[in-house]
């Protein structure tokens, strides 16, 4: 039994510091043996790429023929191992001189940028003034030996709803200003200058709130009543030949807010369902002697004898082409509600206290709001249309 126990125990064993063994090589094998890309960047900046067995931060710098001196910072760490693809960023040790009006600081310092070295000397310097390098006058990249002079910061102020918000800064961009204002701004924001200007003494910044609204409704579009000539049929005689049925649309209404104030307006209209109009055939009444001109006469206008006199409402139009009845439209031819006079019927019209006169002329056109008691005079300028607006009328049926 003793011997048997023994043997489990040994092959157990025996498995065991294989299956160490194997992973013992396997991890070897990954860190030391296997290439790795590493990107390396100095002072933030990308340098190289190198293929290098994994190994610590400092060797993989030297096989990229960068050594890290005294004083010098790595990330990572320069003892660190690297076991998979990475970066790692050298920043070097720099002697630096910083120039605060009559007053010299000599300061050693791993920054890479100004901003950075302006961050590592607020002790001697204010809190939100900048360095810039005194050769070339701007900021940037931190140079070993450079020297530095001091850009004292300047009040700008950011107005947004209705309240003024001052912060102190010594460059930067617009951008960069508001996001020291803690100011929040949305993409639609009307920003004044632009946020990539940059800040100067004086400059004053603007936010304009922008907001869009939607009024959106839906509508119902009655059909109307086109009316065709019919040479076929008879004076008077009228056919449907289409039933019209009404549609509906959307109207959604687009109202641009600056500050709460509305400065635009826009309409978009989308068919949602179809319409169409009734369209009715009639026949065409003679020019010159129909039943409306036939009628006996019961009084005279303006020397011209009329069997029959309509109050109505007049507008005007000056839409040139051909006319409902055929003919071309020119003054003289007035569109009218075929059902209340027929086309072709010779009219007089005049106002009600005869303070003007559109004279004799034919009605030989028809207008989808023309219904009932209205007629539309033609005028050859659009000016004269204006002009006329809208007025009372007598309309006679003249009898000759």
């Amino acid at each position: 039994m003793l011997n048997v126990i023994k043997a489990v125990f040994n092959t157990r064993t025996l498995v065991l510091v294989l299956a160490v063994m194997i992973a013992l090589a396997t991890v070897n094998s990954y860190v030391y043996d296997g290439e790795i890309q590493v990107n390396i960047e100095i002072e933030g900046i990308p340098a190289k790429t190198i293929s290098t067995e994994a190994g610590t931060v400092e060797n993989i710098l030297a096989d990229g023929n960068y050594a890290v001196k005294s004083g010098d910072v790595t990330f990572p760490a320069a003892n660190a191992k690297i076991m998979k693809n990475s970066t790692i960023n050298l920043k070097r040790m720099k002697n630096v001189v910083i120039h605060d009006g009559e007053e010299v600081y000599n300061l050693s310092t791993t920054a890479s940028t100004t901003r950075e070295l302006a961050e590592e000397a607020r002790v001697f310097i204010g809190e939100h003034d900048s360095l810039v390098l005194m050769e070339t006058g701007n900021s940037g990249t931190v140079v070993d030996g450079g020297a530095y002079a001091v850009k004292e910061a300047f009040p700008v102020n950011i107005y947004a709803d209705c309240a003024t918000y001052p912060v102190m800064i010594a460059e930067g961009t617009v951008a960069e200003a508001i996001r020291l204002s803690g100011v929040s701004v949305d993409e639609d924001d009307l920003v004044t200058p632009q946020m990539t200007s940059f800040v100067y003494p004086g400059v004053e910044i603007e936010i304009t709130r922008v907001a869009v609204v939607h009024d959106t409704q839906t509508i119902a579009v009655p059909a109307s009543i086109e009316y065709r000539i019919n040479k076929q049929l008879a004076p008077g005689e009228e056919v449907v030949v289409q039933e019209g049925y009404d549609g509906e649309m959307i109207i959604d209404n687009v109202i641009t807010y600056h500050d709460g104030v509305a400065v635009g307006y826009e309409s978009n209209e989308t068919v949602v369902k179809p319409w169409a109009n009734k369209i009715v055939e009639c026949g065409v009444w003679n020019v010159r002697r129909n039943d409306q001109n036939a009628g006996a006469a019961v009084g005279t206008v303006n020397g011209y004898s009329y069997s029959k006199v309509i109050q109505a409402k007049a507008t005007a139009y000056c839409d040139k082409g051909k006319t409902a009845s055929g003919i071309q439209s020119k003054e003289g031819v007035v569109a009218v509600d075929p059902r209340v006079i027929p086309l072709g019927t010779r009219l007089y019209i005049e106002s009600t206290d005869g303070s003007w006169s559109y004279g004799v002329c034919l009605a030989g056109d028809t207008g989808g709001l023309i219904k009932g008691n209205r007629v539309d005079l033609f005028y050859d300028e659009y000016d004269e249309c204006i002009q006329f607006g809208r007025r009372s009328c007598n309309i006679y049926i003249l009898s000759d």
